[in-house]
């Protein structure tokens, strides 16, 4: 190898120069003579095997120290880079965190800075080396950049993340603390127009980073900027999590709520889609932070631009507990939407069985209809994405409830009109029997409105008409006294109990059966005596007995004269 020349010949399987070839394969000795030997030390060419890299970059990839510092004082320039636009530094803080830091790599990284690398260049993905070193939570990475100038206001691409973004976003609070010592923007707004504080909110994984922005001017009242209108406009507070049940993370979001309420934070904040930091703390379902809203003076029946208060969000996402906080609070349990919709509507288009009980017993109206004429038994009627035996319970609920099924709707239907257009035979038959029930019961509305429904429909008319000759036959048993069959069962189904004669026939028989089994009882230790057989026993022997068998018993002791009274 005698002159430049011969030694630059290209390795064919390798596609690289000999130098290149010497800098991954060889040793510093066989690349310093490579080098003597005239070899450019930026030699490279654009080669899919070589990804445009030089010596420099494949000596940090294979961590060769002594290489990398042979190449630089060969003069080989710093900052060439590759075909994915990363300089030696950026593989060498790859490979550094990769290694998980070793003393090697480390070195390499120092060596690189001393001779002048460039900290805030950027790679074909916009970032600089800092923010890499941030992202993957390097503190000593981060601080050995800072110290050589890393621009901590260096956004990822042209408009996206900065450092201090990533560090919360990655929950580094040492890191968070780092770079705002070095002068980042508490307040500088990564995507979607959001702020450092926005973004520890929503993650809720740490509070002492949510405090130590807080600390250094974070502004708590700071509005987004999302790409979605729905979504525009909202302020930190906005920011927590769905509930997923996880007791830790509810606990940290709400000392987190708590920390930016006791800052300034305005609760009573509106959306640019009218949206109250209430009804996105309902939607979430943590129950702890709705409770602390309402506590810090939360209007509790303030309306969305779809006129739905927050009772009708606590409704549609289906927690019972915070229904029942909201009514305790004094929400209006009746408000309508802009289109009628009462939270009594909503629980029954959503098939919240709970909720539906929930607030008939707390006094919701369920005769209110929306703008088409709907009640909420209207829309039980209308149902069509569920299974039969939910769609029927829910009737029956309403049904029970006093819901009319003689209202008609806007366009002059019933809810049985509807019930036989769904086609759902559940349905049908359950507003079927209820008018049947009204007909028996004296109600002569009741049958029309069934034949104009029906119409000729054979096969509905049979089920009416079954259903009347079966209540006229229940109508006809007594149970006690004047007290049908009929009575106990239909009509107003709370008549079983407030049917003071049949209740009193009941407590009346009861009051007999232990009157005998006492009696028994006192009979047969009477009888046994003589094998002083311990009353314990006696009533294990009656308990065994048939009640008629027991009566017997009293019967003939009474005769014998071994009873009294």
């Amino acid at each position: 190898m005698d002159n430049a020349e011969s030694v630059g010949i290209r390795s064919v399987k390798h596609k690289h120069s000999l130098l290149h070839f010497a800098v991954v394969y060889s040793t510093p000795d066989i690349v310093k003579h490579l080098l003597d030997a005239g070899l450019p030390p930026d030699g490279r060419k654009n080669h899919s095997k070589t990804k445009g890299r030089t010596p420099l970059h494949l000596a940090v990839i294979h961590n060769k120290y002594r290489v990398v510092k042979l190449l630089l004082d060969y003069g080989c320039r710093i900052d060439v880079r590759d075909n994915s636009s990363r300089t030696a530094l950026h593989h060498a803080v790859k490979i550094s965190i990769s290694r998980e830091l070793c003393s090697k790599s480390h070195a390499i990284i120092c060596q690189l800075l001393r001779r002048g690398a460039g900290v805030n260049v950027k790679n074909s993905h916009g970032e600089t080396p800092l923010l890499y070193a941030v992202k993957h939570g390097s503190e000593i990475l981060v601080r050995l950049f800072l110290r050589y100038g890393a621009d901590v206001h260096q956004r990822k691409g042209t408009n996206g993340n900065n450092a201090l973004h990533y560090a919360v976003r990655k929950n580094r609070p040492k890191i968070v603390e780092m770079l705002l010592n070095a002068g980042a923007d508490v307040n500088s707004l990564a995507k979607k127009s959001r702020t450092a504080l926005h973004l520890a909110v929503a993650k809720a994984r740490n509070e002492e980073i949510v405090d130590l922005l807080i600390e250094r001017g974070a502004l708590v009242n700071a509005r987004d900027d999302s790409e979605f209108f729905a979504c525009k406009g909202r302020t930190p507070i906005f920011m927590s999590r769905d509930s997923d049940d996880d007791e830790d993370m509810t606990n940290r979001q709400l000392r987190i709520v708590r920390s930016l309420l006791d800052a300034g934070a305005e609760v009573n904040h509106i959306s640019n889609n009218g949206e109250s930091a209430l009804h996105r703390a309902i939607s979430s379902g943590i129950e702890p932070i709705v409770q602390l809203f309402l506590e810090r003076g939360a209007n509790v029946n303030f309306k969305n631009r779809k006129g739905q208060s927050c009772l009708h969000t606590a409704v549609k996402s289906a927690s019972e507990k915070i229904v029942t906080l909201l009514i305790d609070k004094g929400a209006y349990i009746n408000d309508t939407s802009y289109i009628g919709v009462t939270p009594l509507h909503l629980a029954v288009e959503y098939q919240r069985e709970n909720l539906i009980k929930l607030l008939l017993d707390r006094g919701a109206n369920i005769g209110i209809g929306d703008i088409k004429g709907y009640t909420p038994l209207h829309c039980a009627a209308r149902l069509t994405h569920l299974d039969e035996q939910t769609i029927e319970r829910i009737i029956k609920i309403l049904l029970l409830n006093k819901a009319d099924p003689y209202r008609i709707s806007i366009n002059g239907k019933n809810p049985l009109n509807y019930a036989l257009k769904k086609s759902n035979t559940r349905m049908i038959k359950v507003l079927l029997h209820h008018l049947a029930d009204l007909d028996v019961m004296g109600d002569k509305n009741a049958t029309r409105v069934a034949m104009q429904a029906i119409g000729e429909l054979e096969h509905w008319l049979r089920v009416y008409e079954d259903r009347q000759r079966e209540l006229v036959d229940m109508n006809k048993v007594m149970i006690y006294g004047n007290v049908s069959y009929f009575d106990a069962v239909s009509g107003d189904l709370g008549v079983m109990v407030r049917n003071k004669e049949f209740v009193k026939a009941f407590k009346d028989n009861q009051v007999i059966e232990e009157d005998v089994i006492e009696r028994a009882i006192e009979c047969l230790f009477i009888l046994l005596s003589d094998y002083k057989v311990p009353i314990s026993v006696v009533e294990i022997i009656v308990s065994y007995c048939k009640f008629d068998d027991l009566q017997k018993l009293v019967q003939v002791c009474q005769e014998s004269n071994i009873l009294t009274g």
